[in-house]
């Protein structure tokens, strides 16, 4: 099912495409761009795929032609256009599937270990404090009852146990080892323009020639960056450098 977000956002795309193809691009660089474009709509549709239950096999099959179908038809391509980028499309879609698939199984075998060694744990935590009735004198009242080992070796010494800090100070203390971003309008800023752009920083370096993942999120954590890595991001962005913010 193509949702409403999935279908406008497709459409950008393939607009963008349909202007990058319109204006005369070499043979090697036109490859290029609609392998770029069918990796990202590609992407999108498996994105909305693993976002609820993974469906069965069959299922994930059909809707990988769907993705493929949906990004010829938006962007005008014939189905051929697109037939020498199915190997690869195919391969990372099967690679994301399996992943999924795995990674439900694991959650399934620890609820299923969860349920079963519950009723256990609840079995044997009343006879956990055993040993301890076991130790306890058996005499009549005029025994004397076994030295505690616990019992510090000086008469008379005190042992106090050190005060845990409270959440708030706790709180306080990670604040004050936390730095304060350098730079928070401008993160801000980056945000949102990835957010408005349908975006991550891994995208952004590998489609659009951005600064590196790492990079990218110092920006969005406000720390300082060089200015050669602005002015790539303002061309990744497609903004003019002077509309990011200097603070």
């Amino acid at each position: 099912m193509v949702t409403p977000e999935l279908e406008a956002a497709v459409a950008e795309l393939a607009r963008r495409l349909r202007d990058d193809l319109a204006a005369g691009l070499s043979e090697n660089l036109r490859e290029r761009a609609i392998e770029q474009y069918l990796y990202v709509v590609v992407n999108l549709h498996l994105e909305a795929m693993l976002g609820g239950p993974l469906p069965p096999q069959d299922e994930i099959e059909r809707r990988f032609e769907a993705a493929l179908g949906h990004a010829a038809e938006a962007a005008g391509l014939p189905r051929e256009a697109i037939e020498p980028y199915r190997r690869r499309a195919r391969e990372h879609w099967g690679v994301a599937a399996t992943s999924a698939r795995v990674q439900g199984m694991l959650a399934a075998i620890h609820d299923n270990l969860t349920r079963t060694l519950r009723p256990l744990q609840l079995l044997v935590r009343p006879f956990w404090g055993l040993s301890a009735l076991c130790g306890a004198p058996a005499g009549g009242a005029g025994e004397r009852p076994q030295q505690d080992v616990s019992r510090p070796a000086a008469e008379g010494a005190v042992t106090v146990a050190e005060k845990p800090p409270s959440a708030a100070e706790s709180a306080q203390e990670r604040k004050a080892q936390k730095p304060e971003p350098e730079f928070p309008n401008r993160a801000r800023w980056f945000k949102d323009k990835l957010g408005e752009k349908h975006l991550s920083v891994r995208r952004l370096f590998e489609e659009r020639g951005g600064p590196a993942p790492g990079t990218a999120r110092r920006i969005l954590r406000g720390q300082a960056v060089s200015q050669a890595a602005l002015e790539k991001l303002a061309r990744a962005l497609r903004v003019p450098p002077e509309e990011i913010p200097p603070d």
